[in-house]
């Protein structure tokens, strides 16, 4: 038998509570007359102190789509050392860390500003280690043990020891400040700076009636797991300590991408093929006719301004004219001149007549040269639009200047201290940058190095160009000394602007900021999604920012954008399992998620929940993403038996809270300005007019691709809203159950439930004072003394289970030959759980047997409503071979239509199409016409 085991059978399990608190090393225990744990060796001391808490709650609200959950009151008798002081006492006592017992020191310097200590570091730099040498230390939420030194190092040296969650140890990422900025170092000390913050953890431990002892360490079971707050109550009529915690829920609400890491923008670059060049027109004053020009080229390169009018003036002098027309030498000379390091600069424009010339002469320049844009001149303050220039036949007194005649023409501003033009053919894929090492070198989550920066106060050039003014976003693969690499390929939304715009540091201006943001990726190679939202979300929950420490996938982030969330307590399947239900619908596309500004994480899980009704739940020691609208069927059941107290009959409310009539979408968003546009308002007509009243929920996201699609966007939303197999337009009737002992951590809020009742109204109306429903816990209660909680259930109306119908779906194996399909036999290569669960469910292709008909669609397509079907029906002619092969054979050849390089899905055919024993084992969309079972279209998979 084992703890869970024990628990949902309870009979003389005898069941204790034991706190673990992280860090400490110590555990908390429930005293108990069946004696002291024996052979649990991870921690040094077991203090039989902890009286059971009286309450924890989680509750759900389905209009945010978030759950919430209490903090739990522990109450900790006093326990005493040897020497007769207060173990707690001395352990929560605030002025331990400035007293003489402790020894503070400080985390040394890193020589780069993104140094750090990983988690998983076995040296800690100190700044002066002196009076180390071995022993226990504290940093930040944290305890580190180490058995030596090497100078100033802590070497080596074990981090995160003692966790209240899992086994081994669990640090944290510890940034290393620079030189300059000495007040960020992290202190370190021989006792805790406080405990206030540490994880705290609850468990339940039974008694095993088969080994006569209590269960083995490492088999109890997690019921809660929180954080200290700063309530710490000590009670001397009591003798007992009141510690005041917070849910680990809490940890989501924090926000990620602060402090995200920065440089500024230096120099002006001119790099690219296009954006150097600039033309001198002369015409004749008299007719307009074009006489010659100066067409001048300034060289690539990266430059200061100094820099650059020393190269134009150069070009200058070394362009000859080319004649048009007139048949004479022209006289015409340029110069670029500027009288200080404050001023414009401007063009004397110079006219000589010994040795021939004409004063019937007119110049012109323009910025757009042949349909392209001069940088060069833009970024030393130069405006188009300045009109023609003739020269100066009269000096200032009027009297005739003779030869030599000139004219100046300034530069409407001075020039830019720093200057980045925005289109790849400029800026020649590189932005320079004052502290390349200050930016990340990579962003983590994408198959090659990546990252990207913005950059605000993008501005452009009108004219036959559209004016252009917002943020600029791009993606970079390499960093040098200052150099940003830029990518090359399309897939960076920050490519939308013409070839006119540009960032600039002008005169008077602070330096541009050029800051790393987080854009979440969404294809990890080449051109397909093949990340949903829910598994892109699962980055930042699971990094800590030491590369793969707390998960071997998905902890790839920098620290800046890592929630740091111990795997142990994540199902990450379920956010895999998330994205399979909602991967080929257009909304489920994120290309274009921006994260430049500080956002909670539980912020970006909440605009996913209300889109797809997939929230967070707490699920046996879990978060766990889970169907709230259209969930799956869960074996427990609330009936008579699991209410405690006998025969109790409860009460039942019928109540509106819970409905959602109307969403209110703001997901049209431009990045580059920062605005919404306008908002979409889907709403369900027929539950408006019956309540009487509209129940709103807004939906704010700006990730969302609405592409092509946009002009039916309102079709789009209601879909996704509105076609959920629970509908929450209609009240519904809420009782509040109290359950027995076995029902503990069994009823998590947002998880279905059997409810049956001999007491309860039937809310399907046959009027029946009994009831057989499904239902969806969204409050609950438990209290660890008495071993009884109490459960708020919203009992469902629209059927009576969700085991059936479903629809099967299976992937066919892309990395086999020819894409996955062999024609000799034609048999189909498919993957074993892309769609169900490994370890619960069959093989996906193991729902079809010989005679079934199925169809073969092209899966995530350009175009959903496009969709290439490859062939359907097609009749299943060999059962599924489960031997490792994976192999479902049909009875005809796909060669005619079968493209290797796209993705396929396996569905059970239309429902005209299969044969009648399909009928009760899969899912069919309705026609929109009639609303009967569909005759073309086909249901949605996974």
């Amino acid at each position: 038998m084992t703890v869970a085991t024990d628990l949902a059978a309870q009979t003389a399990i005898h069941p204790i509570c034991i706190l673990k608190i992280d860090g400490i090393d110590a555990y908390f225990a429930e005293k108990s007359s069946r004696g002291a744990l024996a052979g649990w060796t991870d921690r040094t001391d077991i203090y039989y102190c902890l009286a059971p808490p009286v309450e924890m709650s989680h509750s759900f609200s389905i209009k945010e789509m978030k759950m919430a959950a209490s903090g739990i009151k522990f109450e900790l008798y006093d326990e005493k050392e040897s020497d007769g002081t207060s173990y707690f006492g001395k352990l929560f006592a605030p002025g331990r860390w400035d007293s003489q017992s402790n020894t503070p020191w400080r985390i040394a310097d890193g020589a780069a500003p993104l140094a750090q200590i990983d988690a998983d570091a076995t040296v800690i730099p100190l700044k002066d280690s002196t009076g180390a040498s071995t022993g226990t230390v504290y940093c930040g939420q944290e305890t580190i043990t180490y058995t030596g030194t090497d100078g100033d190092n802590l070497d080596p040296a074990v981090k995160g020891r003692f966790p209240c969650v899992g086994a081994g140890n669990y640090g944290a990422t510890i940034p290393r400040p620079q030189a300059t900025d000495p007040q960020t170092a992290r202190p370190v000390g021989t006792v805790p700076y406080d405990l206030a913050g540490r994880r705290v953890a609850l468990y339940l431990l039974t008694w095993d009636k088969e080994a006569n002892a209590w269960h083995a360490e490492g088999d109890e079971e997690l019921m809660w797991c929180g954080r200290i707050t700063e309530s710490i109550t000590w009670d001397p009529g009591r003798c007992v300590w009141q510690v005041m915690t917070k849910h680990i829920v809490s940890d989501l609400d924090r926000e990620i991408a602060t402090n995200l890491p920065y440089s500024y923008l230096d120099g002006i670059n001119l790099q690219g093929d296009n954006g150097r060049r600039f033309v001198f027109y002369e015409y004749k004053t008299s007719n307009g006719e074009l006489v010659a020009k100066q067409d001048i080229t300034v060289d690539a390169g990266h430059y200061t301004t100094e820099t650059l009018i020393k190269e134009i003036q150069d070009e200058l002098a070394e362009t000859a004219w080319s004649q048009i027309s007139g048949g004479e030498t022209q006289w015409t000379t340029i110069e670029l001149n500027r009288d200080s390091d404050t001023s414009p600069c401007y063009f004397r424009i110079s006219h000589g007549l010994l040795g021939g010339g004409d004063l019937d002469r007119t110049v012109k320049l323009n910025l757009f040269t042949y349909d392209t844009f001069c940088h060069a001149l833009k970024s030393l303050g130069w405006e188009d639009g300045r009109g023609r220039w003739s020269w100066n036949t009269e000096d200032a007194t009027g009297a005739s200047v003779g030869a030599g005649y000139y004219v100046d023409v300034p530069f409407k501003n001075p020039p830019a201290k720093a200057y980045q033009p925005v289109a790849l053919s400029s800026n020649g894929a590189k932005l320079y940058v004052k502290r390349g090492a200050a930016l990340w070198p990579e962003q983590g989550d994408f198959s090659g190095t990546r990252a990207h920066i913005m950059v605000k106060d993008v501005e452009g050039v009108g004219k036959w160009h559209d004016l252009v003014k917002g943020n600029y976003l791009d993606r970079y693969s390499s960093i040098s000394t200052n150099t940003l690499t830029l990518s090359t390929d399309q897939d960076s939304p920050g490519r939308d602007y013409t070839d006119t715009a540009f960032v600039a540091q002008n005169a008077n201006d602070p330096q541009v900021k050029v800051q790393n943001v987080w854009v979440p990726c969404w294809k990890s190679t080449g051109n397909t999604p093949d990340r949903g939202p829910y598994q892109q979300l699962l980055y930042a929950l699971l990094s800590t920012g030491t590369s793969t420490f707390n998960h071997a996938n998905y902890d790839v982030l920098p620290r800046q954008i890592s929630v740091g969330m111990q795997s142990d307590l994540v199902n990450d399947a379920s956010f895999l399992n998330a994205d399979k239900l909602i991967m080929g619908d257009p909304l489920s596309e994120r290309p274009r998620l921006v994260i430049h500004e500080p956002i909670s994480f539980m912020e970006l899980l909440q605009r996913e929940a209300k889109l797809w009704g997939l929230a967070l739940s707490w699920v046996a020691g879990q978060f766990k993403i889970v169907d709230i609208l259209n969930p799956n069927y869960n074996t427990v059941t609330i009936d008579d038996n699991a209410m405690a107290g006998r025969k109790f009959k409860p009460k039942t409310e019928k109540t509106f809270d819970h409905v959602v009539n109307s969403y209110k979408c703001k997901i049209s968003y431009d990045w580059r300005t920062g605005k919404f546009g306008p908002s979409v308002t889907v709403q369900d007509d027929t539950s408006i007019d019956n309540l009487g009243q509209t129940r709103e929920v807004t939906i704010e996201h700006p990730g969302i691709a609405t592409g092509a699609w946009e002009a039916g966007l309102d079709d789009v939303l209601r879909g996704a809203l509105f076609q959920s197999t629970i509908l929450i337009r209609p009240g519904y009737i809420l009782p509040s159950i109290p359950l027995v002992a076995a029902m503990v951590n069994r009823v998590p809020v947002g998880v279905a439930v059997r409810f049956t009742s001999s007491y309860v109204p039937d809310p399907l109306g046959s009027g029946s004072m009994s009831t057989d429903v499904e239902a969806i816990p969204i409050n609950s209660t438990w209290n660890y003394a008495t071993h009884a909680g109490t459960v708020t259930l919203l009992l469902l109306v629209q059927f009576a289970s969700y085991g059936d119908p479903w629809g099967p779906a299976a992937l066919v194996d892309k990395s086999k030959a020819n894409g996955g399909y062999q024609d000799a036999g034609y048999m189909l290569y498919t993957t074993t759980h892309t769609f169900g669960e490994s370890g619960t469910d069959s093989d996906d292709a193991a729902a079809w047997a010989a005679d079934d008909f199925v169809s073969i669609i092209e899966r995530t397509p350009a175009d959903p409503a496009a969709a290439a079907v490859v062939w359907g029906p097609a009749e299943v002619t060999k059962a599924y071979e489960a031997d490792g092969a994976g192999i479902l054979t049909i009875g005809s050849s796909l060669a005619a239509a079968w493209d290797p390089t796209l993705e396929y899905v396996i569905l059970t055919a239309d429902h005209h199409e299969v044969i009648s024993a399909q009928h009760t084992e899969a899912t069919y969309q309705a026609d929109t016409d009639d609303e009967q079972n569909s005759d073309g279209t086909y249901q949605r998979y996974g």
